[in-house]
Parts: C-alpha cells; structure tokens; sequence
C-alpha cells in the first residue's frame, strides 16, 4: 500500500524501496537488513519494549494478546505465541538492537520470553 502511496505521491523510486524495506523490517526476522538504520532500529526496539517490561506489565500484555486472539483455540494460540516469541528471540545474541533498550529490557525481556513460552 505504501508503494502505492509513493509512487501516486511521485516519490523517487530509491525512497520508495526505502520505505518499503523499513516497513518490511517489523517483521523482526532481518529480512530487510539492508536498510536497518539506527533510526529504523530503534523503532524495532520500541516495538518490542513490552516484553522487557516488569512482569505484571508483560502478564497483562500476554493476557490481551490472548484476549484479542479468542477466537482461536487454546492449543492454536499457545503454538502461535510460541513460534512468535521464538522467532523474536531467534538465533541473535540480543533481542535489541539498540545499546539503550539492550541495557534497559534485554534481560527482562529474555525471562519474560522464557516463562511465556513455558507457560
């Protein structure tokens, strides 16, 4: 939609593949590592900030991300949530990306992860 966007908006074509890849790197996998910024970095990290959040703040979130998914099963949501937050986690060293929310959620955000892929 944004390409779409841009390109009636007469946008150059190396902004609009930039903006596409930015967008594409909320998916949190590094499919679009090439135009990881600090910019678009720390925009990853605000996006996962909650799971670096003390535990009753994060309990809370994971009770309404349950709550917004009702509709599927418990065992569909529960393998769902699970592929989720593994592939957040991933096969990085950090969840952040960004020095500032690495020393402010990382550890938190790794208990927060373990106990609700444990649940």
């Amino acid at each position: 939609m944004m390409r779409n966007i841009l390109t009636a908006a007469h946008a150059q074509k190396r902004r609009i593949n930039r903006v596409y890849y930015e967008i594409m790197a909320t998916d949190h996998l590094g499919s679009s590592r090439r135009y990881i910024t600090f910019d678009v970095k720390a925009a990853l990290d605000s996006d996962l900030a909650i799971l670096g959040e003390p535990e009753d703040v994060f309990d809370w979130y994971d009770n309404a991300t349950r709550i917004e998914y009702s509709w599927v099963s418990d065992d569909q949501f529960k393998a769902g949530r699970v592929s989720a937050l593994e592939k957040i986690k991933g096969n990085r060293r950090y969840i952040y990306r960004t020095d500032y929310f690495r020393e402010k959620f990382e550890e938190q955000a790794k208990k927060n992860i373990a106990r609700s892929i444990n649940k």
